[in-house]
């Protein structure tokens, strides 16, 4: 009957739709896995560089006199950055290339909601949802990749800074739990702890300036006058 064959019809049709939508679900669920990893990549180097540079300040602390001095401070600011360089090498690379490649660039080339999203972040010249779409499949894109990856090897702290931490923190816990966001917050704190502890070694080194100079205006006014001014 009619209504059997449209009953078939209709069921066939759900049949294929599903068959479709799971190649797109698999991609999905490769690229969150992608996502995943990369992000991992940055709290590992996040915890790194946050106890490398607790051990290069409590090792100079320990090694330091009471009154450390200007140079002193430069000097355990210098070390604890090569560690935090050499910890932050040290974590699992993973290119962007590999999150962003081709098939994530199709998905996103056929969803009208997340080229729209990508318009709002285009320099100003771009105004349509073709101008987003030309710009993910432009060849500069990969190389643009490839260098944001260097950078984020190099030191993963100025770029989440760079890009809105608490944005990109708030995001990580509604996507992967607070322990994620927290990871990025050990990496705030301890470029936090490093630009507080340069700002200390600038201010007692201006102290021991100023206490310099005290002592010697003290010194000149326990000795007298110059010996011109004692003839005249």
């Amino acid at each position: 009957s009619r209504r059997t064959a449209a009953a078939a019809a209709a069921a066939a049709g759900q049949q294929q739709q599903q068959q479709q939508q799971q190649p797109q679900q698999q991609r999905q669920q490769q690229q969150e896995d992608q996502l995943r990893q990369l992000l991992q990549s940055f709290a590992a180097g996040a915890a790194a560089r946050h106890s490398s540079t607790e051990s290069a300040f409590a090792a100079a602390s320990a090694a330091a006199p009471a009154a450390t001095s200007a140079a002193a401070a430069a000097a355990a600011t210098s070390a604890a950055a090569a560690a935090s360089a050499a910890a932050a090498a040290a974590a699992a690379a993973v290119s962007l290339r590999e999150v962003l490649d081709s098939e994530a660039i199709s998905l996103l080339l056929n969803d009208e909601e997340a080229l729209q999203q990508l318009m709002e972040l285009l320099p100003e010249g771009f105004a349509s949802a073709a101008d987003a779409a030309a710009a993910l499949k432009s060849p500069h894109l990969n190389l643009s990749l490839l260098s944001l990856s260097e950078a984020i090897q190099r030191d993963p702290g100025a770029i989440l800074s760079s890009f809105a931490l608490e944005s990109f923190a708030a995001a990580l816990e509604q996507k992967f739990g607070p322990a994620a966001a927290a990871a990025a917050d050990t990496t705030a704190a301890a470029d936090t702890a490093a630009a507080a502890a340069a700002a200390a070694a600038a201010d007692t080194g201006a102290a021991d300036k100023a206490a310099a100079a005290a002592e010697s205006r003290q010194d000149m006014d326990q000795d007298g006058p110059p010996a011109e001014q004692k003839k005249e």
